[in-house]
Parts: C-alpha cells; sequence; structure tokens
C-alpha cells in the first residue's frame, strides 16, 4: 500500500521530465499546501458540529481525535488525491511554459530583425543556466531547501499580526468585564452610604 503510493508519486515525477516541467519539487510542495489547508478547514467544522467544541473550550478538553483530525485528513486525503493535484499541476505548468515560450520567441525574432542580436532576455537566461549548471547536486537542494523555509517563515510572519489580534480580542472582552465590576462596587457602596446618613 505505501509502495504504491510512493510509485505512484515517483511516475508523476517522470511524467514531468516528459512534459519538460522542472519545477516538480514545486508542484508536489503546492499539492500537499492544498490537502493541508483542506483538512485544516474540514477538521475544523467537524471539531465544532461532531465534537461540539468552540473558541473558548480549552485545549486540554478537546478529544485526542478532534487535534489529530488535520493530520488523519491530510493523510486520507494525500494517498487518494495526491497525485492528481501533480497531474494537475504539471499539465498548468506545461502551458504556462509554453505560452511563455512562445511569447518570448516572437520577442527575440523582433528583437533580433531590428537589432540585429539576442535579446537580453536570452542572454541572460543563458548566463543563469551556466551558473546552475555549474551547481552540484547537493547545494541545489540546499538552496530548495532554504527556499521552502522562507516561504514558510514568510507566511508565519504575515499571519503574526492576525493572531495577536485574536488572542487581543479573547483578553480584552474579560478585562473590560473585570473592569465594569470594579466600577460598579463603589458606586453601590457609596449609595448605601448616602441613604444610612439621611436616615
Amino acid at each position: 500500500m505505501r509502495s504504491n503510493f510512493i510509485t505512484k508519486i515517483k511516475a508523476t515525477q517522470k511524467l514531468a521530465k516528459e512534459k519538460n516541467v522542472h519545477n516538480w519539487y514545486n508542484c508536489v510542495l503546492q499539492s500537499i499546501m492544498i490537502i493541508f489547508i483542506t483538512s485544516s478547514v474540514l477538521s475544523v467544522y467537524t471539531i465544532t458540529y461532531v465534537f461540539e467544541v468552540d473558541e473558548t473550550t480549552p485545549i486540554n478538553e478537546i478529544p485526542v481525535l478532534g487535534l489529530a483530525l488535520p493530520f488523519i485528513l491530510t493523510m486520507a486525503i494525500s494517498y487518494v488525491f495526491l497525485e492528481k493535484l501533480i497531474i494537475i499541476h504539471i499539465s498548468l505548468y506545461e502551458k504556462i511554459h509554453k505560452i511563455i515560450f512562445n511569447h518570448w520567441q516572437k520577442f527575440d525574432m523582433w528583437y533580433f530583425r531590428r537589432y540585429r542580436k539576442h535579446s537580453p532576455l536570452t542572454e541572460n537566461l543563458s548566463k543563469l543556466q551556466a551558473k546552475q549548471a555549474k551547481l552540484s547536486k547537493k547545494t541545489r537542494k540546499i538552496i530548495i531547501g532554504l527556499l521552502i523555509a522562507s516561504l514558510i517563515l514568510f507566511n508565519v510572519f504575515i499571519r503574526i499580526p492576525y493572531i495577536l489580534e485574536s488572542i487581543e480580542d479573547k483578553q480584552l472582552p474579560v478585562i473590560d468585564q473585570e473592569t465594569e465590576q470594579e466600577q460598579q462596587q463603589p458606586k453601590e457602596n457609596e449609595y448605601q452610604i448616602n441613604i444610612r446618613g439621611a436616615g
């Protein structure tokens, strides 16, 4: 079962090479992110309506199955749909590459007819390809890992203000209730003292 799943994913890498799609890792990463977001949304609604859990429920009162549900759904959806999503991404990138290549070729022909030399886009691309060819496999893997880590950190950095706002929104009503109670108590005492003095 597991070996069959791995062979299917490896087959998508061969398909990407056949269709001249070099960013196979990007296709896999995007497919996994889509599956994880989908499973997270589904698990939130499932935990809310099945286990009757809301935002005020503490974590220790949530069932273990509810906490593990996002990972279970991610694994289940990945086993069924990951290969198909990767193939969809490969076909989309193939079409995008064809559109870009056709427009690039037209621009090169127009630039060569006018200036009798290669366009700066082609020259810069050839320089980048030459530099990339000199890199070893280890350095390429390190660069890919750093890019993935930077994307994850960038996503977390964007979400930090929203997380802080949600925490402040949850804390503010508690503070307001305490201050209202403190303000009401002295007023009641003063009112009682005045009545006794009048009597």
